[in-house]
């Protein structure tokens, strides 16, 4: 459920928000969830202009880890190189480094990856919704890929799958995580993606998998050559023989 369906159907909505105001039923995120689901909120994260607010350890933690964005009605700001610029013009001449998307987004619905869209069709969706507060703007980020075995017409083949990991935070602790794949750059089950265990190690464990490499480029694949994925072919087609 998201903050769209709030907007679209208020007269449905009444009976849920009643029975959670009257405390009828459990929601595990509150309403004031909405606000973090908002991607919006990311622009006043990277903008160094509002780092005052944040300690020094905070505004470490959103450098290294929070991809620099920014409003589509923010028309003069700060560019990622830290130059001062208009955005429509930024966006429009460094297209194959930036992601546009709608702020309330889900589904994967109006991800835009600069680097793969035609320009006419990426500066047609600058121009029909430049000065919206609803649309963001984000440095493009490399996204990681894996080698996984796949079932094709009864048959276990080896593809390169996109990889995303999600993690989940309770109470200021970690939860958990939620792993995604996909043929497509836009990672969403509900726009063609699926889901895969993730497996949590002890820490101090050996790493076993031989063909395994963490780049320090945010970068994660898996190099196997032919002789293994064929032995890892073999092994899991004779696991589900019968």
């Amino acid at each position: 459920m998201t903050s769209r369906f709030f907007v679209r159907y208020p007269r449905e909505m009444q009976d849920f928000v009643q029975a959670v105001t009257q405390r009828g039923v459990c929601l595990v995120n509150s309403f004031r969830a909405t606000l973090g689901s908002q991607k919006s909120i990311l622009s006043f994260l990277t903008n160094p202009l509002n780092h005052r607010y944040f300690t020094d350890e905070e505004v470490k933690v959103i450098k290294d880890h929070v991809p620099w964005s920014r409003k589509f009605d923010e028309t003069v700001t700060l560019s990622k190189e830290g130059e001062e610029v208009s955005i429509k013009a930024y966006m429009i001449h460094h297209r194959e480094e930036l992601v546009i998307k709608p702020s309330s987004g889900a589904g994967g619905y109006g991800v835009m990856v600069g680097k793969t869209t035609d320009p006419l069709e990426w500066n047609d969706v600058i121009e029909e919704n430049i000065g919206s507060p609803g649309w963001i703007v984000q440095e493009y980020v490399p996204i990681p890929e894996v080698k996984l075995p796949v079932i094709k017409k009864n048959r276990v083949v080896i593809e390169r799958k996109y990889l995303n990991f999600s993690p989940y935070v309770f109470g200021g602790e970690y939860a958990g995580v939620l792993g995604r794949v996909s043929d497509h750059s836009v990672i969403n089950v509900s726009a063609g993606g699926g889901m895969i265990p993730v497996f949590p190690l002890k820490e101090g464990l050996p790493d076993l998998r031989p063909h395994a490499q963490l780049r320090t480029d945010r970068e994660l694949t898996l190099e196997a050559g032919d002789d293994e994925e064929d032995s890892l072919v073999e092994m899991l087609e004779r696991s589900t023989e019968g």
